[in-house]
């Protein structure tokens, strides 16, 4: 018998290290292309210039992302400060945006408008955030301002103040039981630091829809006109719920807060 004349080694020319690095490379360029097409042709806002040409209406600013200062509490509950511009915690760059922006209203007021509503197309998007910061830095400035927490649906503002108030205070409850206007005003919280009054809630409203449109709103924000050089309200997002439009008859301008890459200008 003859010995075997082909080789025991491996003889394979495959090149496994090769094969790996165009295959990388190949992922990599076809993920590219996917989130490149994602960005242009979904029509979210990812830049101003971009809220400027999708959206219709003026671009009154932008606002850095900020993080939220985490605190730790005794137990395993971890709590977030508020993001308000009267806190020494605020960056600079954050502080000074809400600024900017407020300074438009003072232009507006200029021009006899006063009532102004706070929405957005989905939730997260900050529309109570931005809200609430406008009314302080308004305040700030020395001005009467009335910040009205109409999101009975889901009310954060008492939460972002650091206030606790019984639920016959609440602005929900004063509605739903027709107070005259002048007592609902008795109930606002005055903000310490600011010349600031807030109108607010904690609970949920399962009839907010009818609360907005009621008559008892209606008749405050008439009142109030004569009291307040701004009156600033935080409304739930129009995406969800029908109070957006209910309101615009009665305030004399709107502010859609858009969050970058959430939601399509076409929404």
């Amino acid at each position: 018998l003859n010995t075997p004349s082909l080789s025991t080694l491996v003889q394979s020319t495959f090149n496994n290290r090769g094969f790996i690095l165009i295959s990388t490379l190949l992922c990599g360029a076809v993920m590219t292309a996917i989130l490149i097409s994602i960005i242009l042709f979904t029509g979210t806002v990812q830049n101003a210039q971009a809220a400027k040409d999708l959206l219709d209406g003026k671009l009154l600013g932008t606002i850095p992302h900020e993080k939220r200062m985490s605190i730790w509490l005794k137990g395993p509950h971890r709590s977030k400060k508020s993001l308000n511009v009267t806190s020494a915690t605020v960056s600079f760059d954050f502080a000074e945006s809400v600024h900017r922006i407020a300074e438009n209203f003072e232009r507006e007021r200029a021009a006899g408008k006063k009532v102004f509503l706070f929405t957005s197309v989905s939730e997260t998007e900050g529309k109570s955030t931005v809200a609430l910061n406008v009314a302080l830095s308004l305040s700030m400035k020395k001005t009467r301002v009335l910040f009205l927490d109409l999101d009975l649906r889901r009310p954060v503002q008492a939460r972002n103040l650091g206030i606790s108030l019984p639920t016959k205070q609440e602005l929900g409850t004063l509605l739903n039981n027709n107070v005259p206007p002048k007592k609902i005003l008795n109930n606002a919280v005055a903000c310490q630091g600011t010349s600031m009054y807030a109108l607010l809630s904690q609970k949920s409203y399962p009839n907010a829809a009818e609360l907005i449109a009621s008559k008892c709103l209606s008749e405050l924000l008439q009142f109030t006109r004569a009291f307040f050089d701004y009156i600033i309200i935080d409304l739930p997002p129009v995406g969800y719920f029908s109070e957006g439009e209910a309101m615009l008859d009665q305030a004399d301008g709107a502010v859609l807060v858009v969050r970058q890459d959430v939601v399509p200008a076409a929404v």
